[in-house]
């Protein structure tokens, strides 16, 4: 999806206020308006998405899914996907998930261009705690520059992982609870989020390729017991444009 945004001009100038271009899914081609100077582009990647819990009785939960990358230019700016968030074990240690990285190239000039946030890692990762003693025992999605992170639960019976919230975000998914209190819980990680990128393009290019990444999948509960990761975010490009 386009939109084009345009600025009310002040008859008493001939300055030409800036335009708007934003797109929040599938891939294109970007044009660039006659007598624009130069376009500034902000973007953000897909989020991953959070991993599936399970119980000790069960098979381990689903990791979740990579967010897909955000770019513009083919390679000239490259918002990286957050990845998925793993699931938890009785035998080997949940690490936490990374978000994207972002990649700025010539002749495009970085103004801000920062990783996506880490996916949170249980406090007892690898490890089987009852529920009944109230510990962080679920992971929770990671926020970009944007923000948009997926909340974990924290009560039995509650459901699914927190989606990465706002589409265009690019956060990440939450774990899921589990659904009893009987069986000890395997504790599952949140999703990264996507990498943001601001970045200036001097006497810009008359098109360029574009493709607004996907938020990563939100992983399977245990055999019998546990709930599905919440889903990562969409990313977004909007870009400003100048004359």
């Amino acid at each position: 999806m386009s939109i084009l945004i345009t600025g009310g001009g002040n008859s008493n100038t001939a300055t030409i206020p800036p335009t708007i271009q934003s797109f929040s899914s599938g891939s294109g081609t970007y044009t660039t308006p006659a007598n624009v100077q130069y376009i500034i582009v902000k973007m953000v990647g897909g989020g991953g998405g959070g991993a599936g819990t399970s119980t000790i009785a069960d098979a381990d939960g689903g990791d979740g899914s990579d967010g897909t990358d955000t770019t513009f230019g083919t390679s000239l700016l490259i918002a990286g996907a957050g990845t998925g968030g793993h699931a938890g074990s009785t035998l080997t240690t949940v690490v936490p998930a990374p978000g994207g990285s972002p990649t700025v190239n010539s002749p495009a000039t970085a103004i801000v261009a920062v990783n996506g946030g880490t996916g949170f890692a249980p406090q007892f990762s690898g490890t089987t705690v009852s529920p009944a003693l109230g510990f962080p025992q679920y992971g929770f999605g990671a926020g970009s520059y944007f923000g948009g992170a997926g909340a974990f639960k924290v009560s039995m019976n509650d459901g699914s992982g927190g989606d990465g919230t706002a589409p265009g975000a690019g956060g990440a998914g939450g774990s899921g609870s589990i659904t009893t209190s009987s069986d000890g819980a395997v504790a599952g990680v949140g999703g990264g989020a996507g990498a943001y990128i601001e970045a200036l393009i001097v006497t810009p290019d008359a098109t360029y390729s574009y493709s607004v990444g996907t938020g990563g999948t939100g992983g399977n509960p245990g055999a019998s017991s546990g709930n599905y990761g919440g889903n990562g975010a969409s990313g977004i490009i909007i870009v400003l444009e100048y004359y």
